[in-house]
């Protein structure tokens, strides 16, 4: 026949103790201290411990008072995995998250880490990044640095930081006004869009220009330079291949969007040559 045992609620009761002084005889012992209302147990002469409580209970609201670990028996926090995590919904952090480092002094703060930015459509990433060796904050595509802040706040686009402020590798569009340390401006009327284009005219090998009478000369722009005529002025002559324009009054006429006219006029006592002489031409108007 089987056997059973009934165990009455008194087996359970604790001998009830005061500042009670524990002897190694009593070593293992538990007792209820009526002094804090708290189970203790003998840990060694004249040492006791209370019973920890870990968990509280307030109507739906649970706390935990101890250090959880998942996948680490050692928990370093009050939370620490060892593994993946993973959250849902809205989450919120009311003081600092620190990647990379367990002392944040900011928001955020990422530590010799990297922030990356992906697109499934576009099968294209994006990146920010520090680079040590370099001393230097890259905006990153494709391993690529295309934006670049030097220490010191030089910033390049399109290459590497130098000396100046600002290098950029490329064309730039202005959408408004160019103001340069407030002492000049770079506007236009017509379009959203200035292009500037340097270019040359030269005199032909033979180019006389007779007492109180003009020669002219033309000139073309490079292929797809403006889409209407520009503003053009004549620049510096940087190559002579004989005679001497002292006197000689040189002006533009004739612009339209693929080229024009130089006209040379002489109002010296006597005629004169300017052969085979190269000038700059300084050329502003609509882009196409």
């Amino acid at each position: 026949m089987a056997q059973f045992i009934v165990i009455q609620p008194e087996t359970f009761q604790l001998a009830t103790i005061t500042n009670y002084p524990c002897p190694a005889s009593d070593i293992g012992k538990i007792f209820y201290n009526t002094n804090d209302n708290n189970a203790v147990y003998c840990k060694g002469t004249f040492s006791t411990e209370s019973a920890k409580e870990f968990w509280n209970l307030n109507g739906n609201t649970i706390n935990y008072t101890g250090k959880v670990g998942i996948r680490t028996g050692t928990p370093s926090y009050d939370l620490d995995i060892s593994g993946n995590g993973k959250l849902k919904s809205t989450n919120f952090i009311a003081q600092k998250l620190g990647i990379g480092t367990s002392t944040p002094t900011e928001s955020v703060e990422l530590k010799d880490r990297e922030i990356a930015f992906s697109s499934t459509a576009d099968a294209v990433s994006y990146r920010f990044r520090y680079i040590d060796a370099a001393d230097k904050f890259e905006f990153v595509e494709a391993g690529t640095g295309k934006i670049q802040v030097a220490n010191g706040g030089n910033v390049s686009i399109g290459g590497s930081p130098s000396s100046d402020k600002l290098n950029v590798i490329g064309n730039v569009n202005f959408n408004g006004n160019l103001t340069i340390e407030g002492k000049g401006t770079v506007y236009n009327s017509t379009a959203p869009q200035l292009k500037l284009v340097i270019s040359s005219v030269t005199t032909p090998s033979t180019f006389f220009i007779a007492n109180n009478a003009c020669s002219t000369t033309g000139f073309t722009f490079p292929a797809a330079s403006f889409s209407s005529a520009p503003a053009v002025a004549v620049g510096q002559k940087t190559a002579s291949g004989g005679g001497t324009d002292e006197g000689i009054v040189i002006t533009v006429e004739g612009v339209t969007a693929s080229g024009g006219t130089v006209r040379f006029c002489n109002h010296t006592g006597g005629g004169t040559s300017v052969n085979s002489t190269t000038y700059s031409l300084i050329s502003i108007g609509n882009s196409f």
